[in-house]
């Protein structure tokens, strides 16, 4: 019963972060830093983390869909990064919960220099972001 209702909170991530990479248009925005700074201190911002936080449950999405793990998440990170699709800042199809430590490994300038920035290709995101069921009950139990 517990497998069941983890693989189908793996599955909604796992569609959540196929239809963020399916948004992203060819005609890449940049933005600049000021916009992006004005954007995080928005009170936009802030309606639409909330809403993030709540729909996910404070599940942190990456632990969930990797690890098949439920860890809590404080940080509400875009799937697609901002600063190359403008356009998708506010698309909540392209937001999700993760931790702080999940947050720290995605970005480079959080002190990861390990990060393997080919990670979350849009071409190769079906083949590498795909979870087994299987696989997901066997670290559970």
């Amino acid at each position: 019963m517990v497998s069941d209702f983890i693989t189908n909170l793996q599955s909604v991530a796992n569609n959540r972060r196929r239809k963020a990479f399916s948004n992203a248009t060819n005609a890449k925005q940049y933005p600049t830093e000021e916009e992006v700074i004005k954007f995080y201190r928005s009170n936009e911002w802030r309606q639409i983390r909330q809403a993030v936080l709540e729909r996910d449950h404070g599940i942190d999405q990456r632990e969930l869909t990797e690890r098949g793990r439920l860890i809590p998440g404080d940080t509400v990170h875009h799937i697609v990064e901002i600063r190359e699709h403008w356009e998708l800042r506010n698309d909540i199809d392209n937001l999700e919960t993760i931790s702080k430590s999940n947050h720290n490994r995605e970005h480079i300038e959080k002190g990861n220099k390990k990060l393997n920035k080919s990670r979350y290709k849009i071409d190769d995101f079906k083949v590498k972001n795909s979870v087994k069921s299987r696989d997901v009950q066997d670290e559970i139990f």
